[in-house]
């Protein structure tokens, strides 16, 4: 049995739930008549689209589920795009399939893997790699439908994803992947290792990368005559695991870890276990020194929002982080920015979130509005934290979602979706989701659990404070220290 059950239950009573919807089912947009009556018209023309296009390809193709795309036009509500996604069989294959019921367009993931192959060899062909000495994966190819507003959002928050699919009709393959890098509808998540090739940060600029739009490449550099890795075993864990030189480019930006094992010059890292650490009163004077890396003020320009902040030490590394989370009472959005004391212990710095710098705007989990205490899974020298959080409030539906915050000692942050929630008061209908499978109501409470099991678990809670405009700096010393005084981290055992 999970040692503390008992925590789940207070989060589930906390009655947490999310921050933004990407899917809906489709019959919760339109009249209940509706559903009773069928499918939708736009379900039935995108499933004859859809069947002609299978019909036309031949073989054995044979379509095995449809639904309407759902994409978030603004904050304020929901709409149905001009798409349908779905699901075929072909081979003894299972792909995805989308299709556009306005101008016929078909998209599937049947020829992903020739587009992975194209991209890999463009971008040594682009970064003058030698196919040799270099391996790659293409670890994601996401591809999103141009959003409809006149000036583009930053994606994907506004546009419909069309999932890992590519052109059904594609002529040139090597085309279309010369100009995925640079194509803001495509996202392409990169990894390479390399063997006898320097990738230091002066081999590449940032002119070299300046016209791409949604790719992130990470290059690994390998130890001198090192066997290559299999192009399946460059996965985000192979990267966060890597221990050698480590390069990123990413949308115009280039960032550089020297690794551990590299035979340059370099810093020994500090060891965590050491006294050498600046006591918690040291490093919270430290922040108030730099409030002006973190501090984002006490009141944003509108309202129902407010901003919170909280000190904690998500890694377990001995340093602090200040946490500012700008939080809508009216959506349960959040916009988190996530800092940290250096490894030098002199300045705070923005910690990696995801794909893009903190210091830009970052749209998560509500973390203010989160259930505390909460649990904790360590793995890998990665810390995962389970949030339920609540989605825009509706007196017709209720949502939550149940995310997961993860920070390695690296300074990264990420999230990942586990599963949904959705009470339909109308029906007085509760359906559990796991992206698109229909999961029990005990899978999705024991998501966190099912998903880091055998994981070192610990329970966590943390305290928002308020950091108003005007305080002098005594008042911002009090609330910085009760925040971190009741910062809480305790071992538990082992999920089973």
């Amino acid at each position: 049995m999970f040692p503390h059950v008992h925590m789940r239950g207070i989060l589930r009573r906390c009655a947490m739930r999310k921050l933004i919807c990407l899917l809906l089912a489709f019959c919760l947009l339109i009249p209940l008549t509706a559903c009773a009556e069928g499918e939708s018209a736009q379900v039935r023309e995108g499933r004859k689209l859809l069947k002609e296009y299978l019909s036309k390809r031949g073989g054995d193709a044979a379509l095995t589920e449809i639904h309407a795309d759902v994409q978030r036009p603004d904050a304020s509500h929901l709409a149905v795009s001009d798409f349908v996604k779905g699901t075929f069989r072909a081979g003894g294959e299972t792909y995805e399939i989308t299709g556009n019921v306005v101008t016929g367009e078909i998209y599937t993931s049947e020829r992903v893997p020739e587009f992975a192959d194209s991209i890999i060899r463009k971008l040594e062909e682009l970064l003058g790699l030698d196919p040799d000495d270099c391996v790659g994966n293409c670890a994601v190819v996401d591809l999103y439908a141009p959003a409809w507003q006149e000036e583009k959002p930053e994606w994907p928050g506004e546009s419909a994803y069309l999932g890992q699919v590519i052109p059904a009709d594609l002529k040139d393959m090597d085309a279309y992947a010369a100009q995925a890098f640079s194509n803001g509808d495509i996202r392409l998540i990169i990894y390479l290792a390399c063997r006898d090739t320097d990738i230091g940060p002066e081999r590449w600029t940032e002119a070299d990368i300046a016209d791409w739009d949604g790719t992130d490449v990470t290059i690994m550099e390998l130890e001198p005559g090192a066997s290559l890795p299999a192009p399946e075993e460059l996965t985000v864990s192979y990267r966060n695991g890597f221990i050698g030189d480590r390069l990123t480019l990413c949308d115009g930006r280039i960032e550089f870890r020297q690794g551990k094992t590299s035979g340059k010059p370099q810093t020994p890292a500090p060891d965590v276990t050491t006294e050498t650490h600046k006591t918690p009163e040291e490093q919270i004077e430290l922040l108030l020194e730099q409030t002006d890396v973190w501090y984002r003020g006490g009141s944003p320009a509108y309202y129902p929002a407010y901003l919170y902040y909280a000190v904690t030490d998500l890694n377990q590394n001995g340093r602090l982080e200040v946490i500012s989370s700008e939080y809508r009472y009216d959506t349960n959005v959040s916009i988190n920015r996530f800092f940290e004391i250096d490894e030098t212990e002199t300045r705070v710095v923005g910690m990696k979130y995801d794909l893009a710098d903190v210091d830009e705007t970052e749209i998560a989990p509500g973390l203010v509005n989160a259930a505390m205490p909460t649990l904790c899974f360590f793995r890998d020298g990665e810390y995962h934290y389970s949030i339920p959080t609540p989605g825009e409030p509706n007196e017709n539906l209720e949502i939550e979602f149940f995310y997961m915050l993860s920070m390695n000692q690296q300074g990264e942050v990420s999230t990942e979706l586990l599963a949904e929630k959705w009470v339909n008061n109308m029906t007085g209908t509760t359906s559990y989701l796991r992206g698109l499978e229909k999961i029990k109501q005990r899978e999705y409470d024991g998501a966190d659990l099912i998903r880091y099991e055998d994981c070192e678990v610990c329970e966590c809670d943390w305290s928002w404070v308020l950091l108003l405009d005007g305080w002098d700096e005594q008042e911002f010393r009090n609330e910085l220290t009760d925040s971190w005084e009741r910062f809480v981290f305790d071992t538990l055992g082992t999920g089973k």
